[in-house]
């Protein structure tokens, strides 16, 4: 008999226990932000990958006055590329970071006028309004990167073109000369 209620009760079980992962997911979603472990502040990983890219950046301009060979001029623009699409991701990856503080931040709304505040809501506003300074301050960098480097990888093709125009251009011998024929003649065996 009591084998019988068993399926019962292990379905009723799973229900249960279905129905508590929505009400916990709600939970986290409306908890306040010291609560939830979600960072708000700028992460040194992304910071570490724009200062890198920077650095990047900076060396390449140094390098380009030096008249590379194409080879390098390739690595280079290759360089580049990479760090516009690494300054991309970074800003992609601190989108959702930034939206959620702005978020709580119109949760929290403008505070009222004539009215004292409690000290933590005080507390949190300043905490918020610092990491949406900082976040914010971040994706502009990285979109200010990325455009630096498409910009740089575009001027180093106009170079590349640039000499490869050049080199078309410069006078070689005729194939009708007999200096062209003696060279021809000098690398046979």
């Amino acid at each position: 008999c009591t084998f019988a209620r068993l399926p019962a009760i292990l379905i009723l079980g799973l229900l249960l226990a279905c129905g508590a992962l929505p009400m916990q997911a709600a939970w986290a979603a409306n908890a306040p932000a010291n609560v939830v472990n979600t960072p708000l502040a700028p992460t040194a990983a992304v910071d570490q990958t724009l200062d890198g890219i920077r650095q990047d950046l900076a060396a390449i301009q140094t390098a380009l006055p030096g008249k590379p060979a194409d080879t390098s001029l390739l690595n280079m623009r290759g360089k580049a590329l990479e760090d516009a699409a690494n300054a991309d991701d970074a800003a992609t990856a601190l989108a959702p970071a930034l939206a959620r503080v702005q978020a709580r931040l119109a949760e929290l709304g403008t505070p009222p006028a004539g009215v004292q505040e409690p000290r933590d809501i005080v507390n949190q506003r300043a905490q918020l309004v610092k990491s949406h300074s900082d976040l914010d301050a971040q994706v502009k960098l990285a979109g200010l990167l990325s455009v630096e480097a498409q910009q740089l990888a575009a001027q180093i093709s106009i170079l590349r073109r640039d000499r490869f125009q050049a080199s078309m251009g410069r006078r070689t011998p005729s194939i009708l000369a007999p200096a062209f024929w003696s060279e021809l003649r000098g690398d046979l065996p």
